[in-house]
């Protein structure tokens, strides 16, 4: 929680606080700034034109920790992470509250796209989020999307600074959260956020079959189906394992190396993991030909059906550590299915 001494530095807040309870100028659950407060506050540094960075923090499926382990869990968990970057950014700049699990962070300074970058990989290393937090026997494991825009480099007004940060923040979300995008005008002003917005379920798996049954060789229709996939769920890299365990990058055709899954997926039908390093402890040899792909993250789904096993198709990920969701693990299952159906309805021809 803010302490008035912490805000009193500020001529804003220090004018403010002579009128107002510190209470009515934070928010009451986290302690930091409301966000009406600090708006009002990078209205004043753009009328001096001071230099400084407004960033977007949302935190990832925070409506799982909600359904799964209740409000009162949730709140704990926006508690920490507030107060956690409220310390961090202490000597740098300002934290509010937006409403709900977003923050809205305030840097104050000329910084460089280096320097922002450094600050924000800063949140990632487990002070701020990509950590677990422990409630008495309950740990979670949290993470955030955060997304950044620079005054007045990329934005003249608050109204058009937010609406950057809040574009890469949803370029974050995209690319499987979890991650940071600082805005660059080159890369990011033609960028259309109602393009971003996800395919409904039902658009996609019916467009994903139509690929499937419209192509004509067995890799055309893995290839095409595989290439829709990784476009519409902005996925880096999609492939086929055999049941005899070779493994193909689906865009070539080309045959990668055998690798025997069997360890790492324990007889379920289900692996996924954020972090492969974690898979180093299960089986060196899968995590070391993972590692040679440069792959950071893994969705593996088991083709197959009641008896039979048929391979598995793999969703991969090197540009950021992914949270898969469970649209990913929709689209690939529906994926394995109708590989396993062709499989199945063409084993004898």
């Amino acid at each position: 929680m803010y302490k008035l001494e912490e805000l009193r530095k500020y001529q804003f807040f220090d004018e403010l606080l002579n009128n107002n309870d510190l209470s009515n100028i934070l928010d009451s659950l986290t302690g930091v700034i409301l966000r009406n407060y600090l708006i009002d506050y990078v209205k004043v540094l753009i009328e001096s034109n001071t230099p400084f960075s407004l960033g977007i923090l949302d935190l990832d499926n925070f409506k799982s920790v909600n359904d799964n382990y209740g409000h009162q869990v949730g709140d704990l968990v926006l508690i920490d992470v507030a107060e956690c970057l409220r310390k961090k950014i202490l000597d740098k700049g300002l934290v509010a509250r937006y409403g709900g699990d977003e923050f809205l962070f305030l840097v104050i300074g000329d910084y460089s796209y280096d320097d922002l970058h450094k600050l924000l990989d800063g949140f990632y290393d487990g002070s701020v989020i990509r950590k677990n937090v422990k409630f008495g026997e309950l740990t979670l494991f949290v993470t955030a999307t955060t997304g950044i825009c620079d005054f007045p480099g990329n934005a003249k007004t608050y109204e058009e600074l937010f609406e950057k940060a809040d574009k890469t923040l949803y370029r974050g979300k995209t690319k499987g959260r979890n991650c940071f995008i600082i805005y660059v005008e080159r890369k990011h002003k033609n960028i259309d956020v109602s393009k971003l917005i996800t395919t409904d379920l039902y658009t996609m798996l019916y467009n994903l079959n139509f690929k499937f049954d419209h192509s004509n060789t067995f890799f055309d229709k893995i290839r095409n189906s595989a290439n829709y996939l990784q476009t519409t769920k902005k996925i880096s890299y999609c492939f086929y394992i055999d049941k005899n365990d070779d493994m193909f990058d689906i865009e070539t055709g080309n045959l990668l190396f055998n690798m025997r899954l069997e360890t790492l997926m324990n007889h379920e039908n289900i692996f996924k993991i954020n972090d492969i390093n974690k898979i180093a402890s299960i089986d060196k040899d899968v995590f070391e030909k993972l590692s040679s792909l440069k792959i950071l993250s893994i969705l593996i789904i088991r083709i197959k059906n009641i008896k039979d096993h048929y391979g598995y198709v793999v969703f991969a990920e090197d540009k950021v550590n992914r949270l898969w969701q469970v649209e990913d693990e929709a689209a690939l299952f529906f994926f394995a299915t109708i590989i396993k159906n062709y499989l199945v309805n063409n084993e004898d021809k």
